[in-house]
C-alpha cells in the first residue's frame, strides 16, 4: 500500500512506518509514538527515542524513504547526542521526497 506526495494537505502515512528490532535492541534503544505525514513533497516524522540504558556514544535516528519499486528515494538523519540525552529524547525529521508512490518508511537507530 503506497500514498503519493500528490496530497494538498497533510495525509497520515504512519502505517507505511517499518522499524528495525535487531539495530533497536542492539544499541539498547526503542522508538515509541512514530507519526509519519505526508504533505505535497514533504515527509515529516516525528516520535521518540527511548534508551534502556544510558548510551555511551551518540546516536542517529535515520529515516529512508523507499518506493513501490524498493528503490531508496530519500533519506534523512537526525543526531541524538548521548551529552543530552537521558531517558528518552523526542525528534522531528523532515525529508523532501521525489513524485513517487511511498512503498513504506524505514526508521532505525545508528552509532554517529
Amino acid at each position: 500500500m503506497g500514498k503519493s506526495q500528490q496530497a494538498t494537505k497533510a495525509v497520515d502515512v504512519t502505517e507505511l512506518i517499518r522499524r528495525v528490532p535487531p539495530f533497536e535492541e542492539r544499541l539498547c534503544v526503542t522508538f515509541n509514538g512514530l507519526f509519519g505525514s505526508l504533505n505535497g513533497s514533504w515527509l515529516t516524522l516525528n516520535g521518540e527515542l527511548q534508551a534502556f540504558k544510558a548510551p555511551q556514544e551518540s546516536l542517529q535516528v535515520v529515516l529512508d524513504v523507499v518506493d513501490l519499486k524498493e528503490r531508496l528515494v530519500a533519506t534523512a538523519k537526525e543526531l541524538i547526542s548521548r551529552e543530552g540525552f537521558c531517558d528518552f529524547q523526542t525528534f522531528s525529521m523532515n525529508v523532501q521526497v521525489p513524485d513517487t508512490e511511498i512503498g513504506y518508511l524505514r526508521v532505525y537507530p545508528k552509532l554517529y
